[in-house]
C-alpha cells in the first residue's frame, strides 16, 4: 500500500493505520473499474460506514467539536423555511 494511513481519518486529523485498499469509484462488477480504478487507502471502520454513507447519502455524518454536523450536504445544514417564511409566501401567493 503506497499510503499506509486512512484517508478518511487523516482528513479529520485523526491518524489510522489504513486495512483496506477502497475503489474510490464503486465498481459495481466491472472489471475493468475492479483492476484499473483509482484506490485510496480506508480503515474498516470508515469503509464500512463513512463510504457507505456517502455512497447511498451522499453525505458524511461526522460532527464538529460544536455538535453540528461538518458536511454542508447534510440535511441538517440545509436552509429551511420557517414558519414566518411561508406565512409571508402564501400571503405573497395569495393562498392561506
Amino acid at each position: 500500500m503506497i499510503e499506509p494511513l486512512c484517508t478518511m481519518c487523516s482528513q479529520r486529523g485523526v491518524l489510522t493505520p489504513a486495512t483496506i485498499a477502497d475503489h474510490i469509484t464503486p465498481h459495481h462488477g466491472d472489471a475493468n473499474l475492479f483492476w484499473l480504478g483509482k484506490l485510496q487507502s480506508l480503515c474498516k471502520p470508515c469503509h464500512d460506514r463513512g463510504k457507505r454513507l456517502l455512497e447511498t447519502c451522499g453525505y458524511h455524518n461526522d460532527i464538529a467539536d460544536d455538535g453540528w454536523p461538518i458536511d454542508p450536504k447534510h440535511p441538517a445544514n440545509q436552509v429551511r423555511s420557517t414558519s414566518r417564511d411561508r406565512k409571508k409566501f402564501y400571503s405573497r401567493a395569495g393562498g392561506r
